[in-house]
């Protein structure tokens, strides 16, 4: 079973919803990065993003997310993936609309972020923005053709390009991303620290990114993430702390995994995650059981908690629910509070003092009821 089968399968759940209302995003191709950065899609066209311009206090705030579409994990694959949106931008269109969840401008909605600067970074790398590298494929008309796989470019050419429109006066960012672009904020969200100005509060959002190390004979995922991790030259668009450790083992592509980048990483960090993440429970455990996916659940939440919740710096926060779901949910409650409160709440309070913020769903799979944002479980307090 070919990796970009898993991505087909989860696109319903990774591709931004479409809603009409709000103003329109117009997008940005970066044609000048090709020769500046090397940043270019995997086809070779250029990389780009959508911009929709924030008003009044939100104009020096900025919401910069990261779109997912699972990754690319052979040759072969990766050639698919370029004749498509998820390698290709030439069927990108000038603008779109998008006004629902933390892109809403609804400030019932979105109350934090109805009002900021929002870039949304198309994913066309198949790698996590992690990659830089190119190899070639010949393709069925035995042609060779070059496969770009320049993530950790692209995301350079987006930093360069909104310096140029106001970034560099932020006083406030939220580095976002869901799937594979969730993946991306654990893996970048330092580097994109520095690329910051040093007056702006930087936190990361991760939106359904913690995709943890675990092996079916079927799915194969690990072995997967391997082949990408290598081919497209990862290690060093990962968390260099993260690389160093695991590489005296020989086992950096463990970087390639928020489980094991997490405590590796310095800047704030609030996990949005499904412990019945259905991406995950379909792609890798591959397994129907309630009793199986209640221990895969179990797992996931003990290792969000463990090696991200209570990580060194004991700045992160989670909001754990178990609906069974796969990225963009912003109304489901806990304790009455949902994620666009829970995230707020955290990201204006959690520095005086300083600590941990969970939020826990905790409902045994199935749970028929736990999207629904009537639905109340608890929350708990770590402090630092």
């Amino acid at each position: 079973m070919k990796f970009y089968g898993y991505v087909l399968l989860a696109l319903v759940s990774v591709m931004a919803p479409v809603a009409l209302g709000g103003d329109l995003w117009k997008i940005t191709f970066m044609t000048d990065a090709i020769s500046k950065f090397g940043a270019r899609c995997i086809d070779g066209t250029p990389a780009a993003y959508y911009f929709n311009p924030g008003s009044g206090k939100g104009s020096s705030r900025w919401f910069i997310w990261h779109e997912g579409g699972g990754w690319c994990s052979s040759e072969a694959d990766c050639y698919d993936r370029s004749l498509h949106d998820l390698g290709s931008s030439k069927d990108y269109p000038p603008t779109i609309r998008e006004n629902t969840g933390y892109f809403s401008d609804d400030i019932r909605v979105n109350p934090m972020m109805h009002d900021w600067n929002k870039v949304m970074i198309k994913y066309c790398d198949g790698g996590s923005y992690a990659g830089n590298n190119t190899q070639y494929y010949r393709d069925p008309n035995n042609v060779l053709v070059p496969l770009h796989y320049r993530g950790k470019p692209i995301l350079s050419a987006v930093a360069d390009s909104l310096r140029g429109i106001g970034l560099m006066n932020a006083t406030e960012v939220v580095i976002s991303g869901c799937s594979a672009g969730g993946l991306a904020v654990y893996l970048h969200i330092d580097w994109w620290r520095l690329q910051l100005p040093s007056q702006a509060y930087v936190v990361g959002l991760a939106d359904s990114g913690y995709f943890i190390d675990y092996q079916t004979g079927v799915g194969d995922f690990v072995t997967r993430m391997k082949w990408t991790f290598l081919n497209q030259n990862v290690s060093l668009g990962v968390n260099h702390d993260c690389v160093q450790f695991y590489g005296k083992t020989a086992e950096p592509w463990k970087c390639y995994f928020a489980q094991y980048t997490a405590p590796f990483i310095q800047t704030p960090v609030f996990a949005m995650q499904s412990e019945y993440d259905s991406w995950q429970i379909v792609n890798i455990l591959d397994n129907k059981s309630p009793e199986v996916i209640n221990i895969y659940g179990r797992n996931l939440t003990a290792l969000i908690t463990t090696n991200l919740l209570l990580s060194q710096t004991r700045k992160n926060g989670v909001f754990v629910d178990s609906c069974f779901h796969h990225c963009y949910e912003w109304g489901i409650k806990i304790l009455g509070i949902n994620q666009a409160e829970a995230f707020g709440r955290w990201h204006n309070t959690h520095r005086i003092p300083p600590g941990a913020k969970a939020y826990y769903q905790g409902a045994v799979f199935p749970c028929h009821d736990c999207c629904a944002p009537k639905n109340d479980d608890y929350a708990d307090d770590a402090d630092a």
